[in-house]
């Protein structure tokens, strides 16, 4: 088994030499149709370098050719496939500048605004690459409305905008923060939130800057954006429950006034729970585990207020725990909800993450 092994080895090794022994006499050789067939073969195998460098070459030789135009589409797909968007970008700019009309306009004006929208930084940082993705995408638009990928340029540009907004939210919230000091920055947070939402009509964040909703009212669908969102560390974007205090009476149902703070409750995508201050008091003084829970069922209820409101708190906060017992405590530990097994350990000392070697898993039935 291994002498075949070490026979397999071998033969990928000598193809490697093979092609590399090859790929440098296409470098020094001067027959440029040989360099151009042995680019395209490199680029279909998706040997993306060799193609961009022996393209490049190309491009100059055969200027004024079919050849050439078709070298520098290739030479800017190699390029974007490489993830070198700025380079691919600034090539397909020299294509569809030199042939606006060319056989490849409408994938070079894509990919040129595509590679840039993949290029976009994060948020907090400079966007002029995101506005730049934005421009070439629009003109994209503009050239090529019946295109195959209009709504693919569509999403971008839209998701590009909301980064953008997010921009404009980081710099009001900064304002926001510093409050009165050294003037009314208030009034500037204003202006930056009013700006933002002339700016960029079609972000997430218009409806809810114009109403002055929660940043929880706006919902994420990847996880790009989700991660933006929460960058923002805006306060309302925390989790947020409304807990109503009421009489007796009112602990299972509620009455007409929890019903006004559920309705504003969901407005705001805010949670609410009903808690009666003076039944939990008489339940905290109840000895035993069934007299407490005989006296929940006798008014109605499972469980007493402060379990519900634990229950609930740590789901807002998608939190969970689990427990460990030795002979001196049984103690609860709480983790980040979906966490795995050696992160949960993590949570008990660093050590045990670091060292994790399995988790032995028994149904509570079974046990």
């Amino acid at each position: 088994m291994s002498a075949v092994r070490q026979l397999f080895i071998t033969i990928i090794f000598a193809s490697l030499l093979c092609s590399c022994g090859e790929y440098q006499r296409v470098q020094k050789s001067d027959d440029y149709n040989y360099k151009f067939s042995y680019a395209k073969r490199a680029y279909e195998q998706k040997r993306y370098v060799q193609a961009s460098t022996l393209l490049q070459d190309c491009v100059t030789v055969f200027k004024g050719t079919d050849k050439a135009e078709e070298s520098m589409y290739l030479w800017g797909m190699s390029n974007y496939e490489n993830k070198d968007y700025q380079t691919a970008g600034s090539i397909f700019k020299s294509y569809y500048g030199r042939y606006p009309k060319g056989k490849y306009a409408e994938e070079a004006r894509f990919y040129c605004g595509y590679g840039y929208y993949l290029d976009s930084p994060e948020p907090q940082l400079d966007q002029s690459e995101t506005v730049k993705a934005i421009e070439e995408l629009q003109a994209f638009l503009d050239y090529y409305p019946r295109s195959d990928k209009v709504s693919i340029a569509q999403g971008a540009i839209f998701e590009l905008q909301d980064k953008l907004t997010l921009k404009e939210l980081q710099n009001a919230q900064l304002y926001y923060n510093l409050g009165n000091y050294m003037g009314n920055n208030y009034e500037s947070a204003v202006i930056v939130a009013r700006n933002a939402i002339k700016k960029y009509p079609y972000s997430k964040y218009k409806e809810a800057l114009e109403q002055g909703l929660p940043a929880r009212t706006v919902s994420f669908d990847g996880k790009d954006e989700q991660r933006y969102a929460r960058d923002l560390f805006l306060l309302t974007n925390k989790p947020v429950m409304y807990v109503c205090n009421v009489d007796d009476d009112s602990a299972v149902a509620g009455n007409k006034y929890v019903d006004a703070v559920r309705e504003a409750a969901d407005k705001e995508g805010a949670e609410v729970l009903i808690i009666a201050a003076k039944t939990e008091s008489e339940i905290a003084e109840f000895d035993t585990f069934e007299e407490r829970q005989m006296f929940l069922n006798e008014i109605g209820l499972e469980e007493s207020g402060v379990n519900r409101l634990i229950k609930k708190a740590y789901s807002l906060l998608n939190l969970e725990t689990f427990l460990t017992a030795g002979s001196d405590e049984v103690r609860a530990w709480t983790y980040r909800k979906g966490s795995k097994a050696p992160q949960c350990a993590g949570v008990i000392h660093t050590d045990f993450e670091r060292g994790f070697i399995r988790a032995e898993v028994i149904k509570y039935d079974d046990f």
